[in-house]
C-alpha cells in the first residue's frame, strides 16, 4: 500500500462536535482556505481503516436519500441488497425496493457482480451525484464494498451532530491479499451471548474481517447443543466456580470489569448456552455481512466436559483430572470415542456451512495413553508409531470424515506432523518459530494461519502488545518458494477468556487492536513506516466513534 500526497478537491460539508477528549481532533473539515494547500493527504479527508489501494475524490457530493431503489445484477446479491438497505436505515426512514434490473442505473444504487480478477474479494464502489454503484467479483466482494461504505457512514455519524445523508463523490478500487482475516472467541471458558457475538460481527465487518472463529469447547464449558447427545450441553452448560471464576470475583471487588453479567452468574453457579436457532441467526447475520463463523470442537486434549458426561471416555483407571501441565485427554483406544466424534463432527456440520471445521488438536498430555490398555492396543492391532502414532491415526479419522462431507479440516500447530497436508495449519506456539511451524506446514503442502502468542493473543494484558507490533508483524518465513508463500492465507486474533467475564472487558481487550489486525490482514507485507504513519492519523477518527458508541477500549501507547 503507498499512500502520496494529494490535493483533494473536496469540502465536507459537515458539523463537528464532540465532548472533551485527549484524542487529537481529526483534521475535518477541511478549510477552503488550505483545501488546495497540498497540505492534506486522503487519509486525512477519509480515515479508512483498511486504507484502499486506491481513491480517487471529485468536487461533488451524492445525497443518499435522492437514491429511490436497489438494483442487483442477480438474485445472489440479495442478501447484500438487504445488508446495503440495513446500512441505510439509520439515515432514511423509509425501505428501499429491491429490483433485479439495469446495472449502473441513475437515481439508484446499483450493486452488480462481474469478474475483476481472481481475487474474490475485489470490488469498485463508485459514488457519483445521481448514482451509487459497487461491483465485485463476487457477492462476497460487493459486500466489502458495502463494508466501505459503511465506514463512511460511521465517519459521518462522527463529524455531524445529527444524520447526515451528505456523502462525498469518490471512486474506489480495492481488494485484500489475504483471504482468512480473522478474529477467534473463547465461549467454553466465560459465554458470551448471540447479541454480545453479533456486536462483535458488525464491528468486525465494518474492518473487513471475514472469519468468526468461536471456541465452543474446552474443558471448562460445552457451550452447542449436540441433538443425539444432549448429555454434553447438560454436562457442560453450567459449573460450580472454577480457579478462574474465582479470579473475576475476587478482582470484581475492586474492579467492575470483572464482573459477571447476571445472565450468566446466580451466585453459586456460572452458566451460558447456545440454542441451535441461536446458531444459526448468528451465521445468518453473519453472511450478510461478509463473515463466515468457523465452529471448533476441540479433541482429543481440553476435553473434561465429554468426560464428565461419559466416565469411559477416559483411559482405563482415569477420570478426570489433569497431567503435569494439561486435563487428561479423551482415550483414543475407546471405540465409543471416535463413533461419538464422528456423530457430533456430523451434527456440527449439518449447522455450520462453513468451510473449515476446526477440530483443536492441542495440548493433549499424552501420559495416560502410555499406560492404558485400550490404547496400546490400537498402537499394536493398528501398527502405529507409539503415542505420537495413536493420536495421527485418531486425527485421520477425523479429518477423513470432514474431507468426505466436503469441508476442509484446520488444527493447532501442536498437530504439525500428526495431519496430512490436507488439513490446515494455525500457528499459535510463538516458542516453536515460524520458520518451523509455518515453514513446515507449507513446505508439507498445507495452509497455513498465523496467530501467534505473542502478538495476536489479545487476551494477553492489553500493555502487552502494542498497535506497531500487529502492523509491523512478520508474516513470511525464510527459505520458502512463492508457491510456499501462497500457502499462508491470513493472520487471526485470538481471545481466550479465562479472565475476561463480560463484553466490557472484552472490548478493552481487543480494541483499538483491531483495527491494526484489519489494515495488517487485509495489506500482509505491504505496509510500511509510511503506511504506520498515516495508520495512526486514520486511527484518531476511529477512537471517536468507540467513545460515541460507547465501546470501551485501551488508550493505544502505540
Amino acid at each position: 500500500m503507498k499512500i502520496k500526497n494529494i490535493i483533494v478537491i473536496l469540502i465536507l460539508f459537515v458539523n463537528y462536535s464532540c465532548g472533551k477528549s485527549t484524542i487529537p481532533d481529526p483534521i475535518l473539515p477541511v478549510e477552503p482556505s488550505t483545501l488546495f494547500s497540498g497540505l492534506h493527504t486522503i487519509d486525512t479527508i477519509f480515515p479508512l481503516i483498511p486504507q484502499p489501494i486506491k481513491i480517487s475524490a471529485y468536487n461533488a457530493f451524492c445525497d443518499i436519500k435522492s437514491l429511490k431503489v436497489i438494483y442487483i445484477s442477480n438474485e445472489n446479491l440479495r442478501p447484500a441488497a438487504n445488508y446495503l438497505s440495513a446500512v441505510l436505515s439509520d439515515i432514511r426512514s423509509e425501505r428501499l425496493d429491491i429490483l433485479v434490473g439495469n446495472s449502473r442505473t441513475k437515481n439508484a444504487l446499483n450493486l452488480i457482480t462481474e469478474p475483476l480478477s481472481d481475487n474474490s474479494e475485489e470490488y469498485k464502489l463508485d459514488i457519483a451525484p445521481d448514482n451509487f454503484t459497487i461491483i465485485g467479483t463476487t457477492p462476497q466482494a460487493v459486500t466489502c464494498g458495502i463494508n466501505t461504505f459503511r465506514q463512511f457512514v460511521a465517519i459521518n455519524s462522527v463529524l455531524s451532530s445529527s444524520s447526515n445523508s451528505y456523502f462525498p463523490c469518490v471512486a474506489i478500487e480495492d481488494k485484500p491479499v489475504f483471504r482468512w482475516r480473522s478474529f477467534m472467541l473463547d465461549v467454553a471458558r466465560h459465554f458470551f451471548t448471540k447479541e454480545e457475538i453479533c456486536q462483535i460481527m458488525d464491528m468486525m465487518a465494518l474492518l473487513k474481517l471475514n472469519k468468526l472463529h468461536l471456541h465452543l469447547t474446552d474443558d471448562e464449558g460445552w457451550r452447542i447443543p449436540i441433538d443425539k447427545y444432549p448429555e454434553f450441553l447438560e454436562t457442560g452448560w453450567k459449573r460450580l466456580p472454577n480457579d478462574q471464576d474465582s479470579f473475576c470475583l475476587e478482582m470484581a471487588k475492586s474492579y467492575p470489569d470483572y464482573k459477571f453479567p447476571s445472565d450468566r452468574w446466580d451466585g453459586t453457579s456460572y452458566f451460558g448456552k447456545f440454542s441451535k436457532t441461536e446458531i444459526k441467526e448468528m451465521i445468518d447475520y453473519g453472511l450478510e455481512r461478509g463473515i463466515e463463523i468457523i465452529p471448533e470442537i476441540d479433541v482429543p486434549g481440553h476435553s473434561t466436559i465429554a468426560i464428565k458426561a461419559h466416565n469411559n471416555f477416559a483411559c482405563v483407571g482415569k477420570n478426570v483430572g489433569w497431567g503435569k501441565e494439561f486435563s487428561y485427554p479423551l482415550c483414543l483406544g475407546n471405540d465409543s470415542v471416535l463413533n461419538y466424534y464422528t456423530d457430533i463432527f456430523n451434527e456440527i456440520m449439518e449447522l455450520f456451512p462453513s468451510k473449515y471445521i476446526h477440530v483443536g488438536a492441542d495440548e493433549a498430555d499424552p501420559t495416560n495413553w502410555i499406560s492404558c490398555p485400550k490404547c496400546q492396543a490400537r498402537i499394536s492391532t493398528n501398527n502405529l508409531i507409539s503415542i505420537p502414532g495413536l493420536e495421527r491415526w485418531f486425527l485421520s479419522k477425523i479429518e477423513k470424515n470432514i474431507r468426505e462431507k466436503g469441508r476442509k479440516m484446520i488444527v493447532w500447530d501442536d498437530a504439525l506432523g500428526m495431519v496430512s497436508s490436507s488439513a490446515s495449519i494455525m500457528w499459535w506456539r510463538d516458542w516453536i518459530g515460524m520458520d518451523n511451524a509455518v515453514g513446515g506446514a507449507v513446505r508439507q503442502g498445507s495452509e497455513a494461519v498465523i496467530a501467534n502468542w505473542d502478538i495476536l493473543y489479545f487476551s494477553a494484558n492489553e500493555k502487552n502488545t502494542s498497535l506497531s507490533e500487529i502492523y509491523h508483524l512478520p508474516l513470511y518465513p525464510q527459505g520458502i518458494s512463492d508457491g510456499q508463500k501462497n500457502l499462508i492465507i491470513g493472520i487471526q486474533a485470538c481471545v481466550f477468556t479465562e479472565s475476561i467475564p463480560n463484553v466490557g472487558r472484552l472490548n478493552f481487550m481487543i480494541y483499538p487492536r483491531m483495527f491494526a489486525l484489519s489494515e495488517k490482514a487485509w495489506y500482509a507485507d505491504k505496509t510500511s513506516d509510511e503506511t504506520w504513519n498515516s495508520f495512526k492519523n486514520r486511527l484518531n477518527t476511529w477512537l471517536r466513534y468507540l467513545q460515541l458508541k460507547n465501546i470501551r477500549y485501551h488508550t493505544p501507547s502505540y
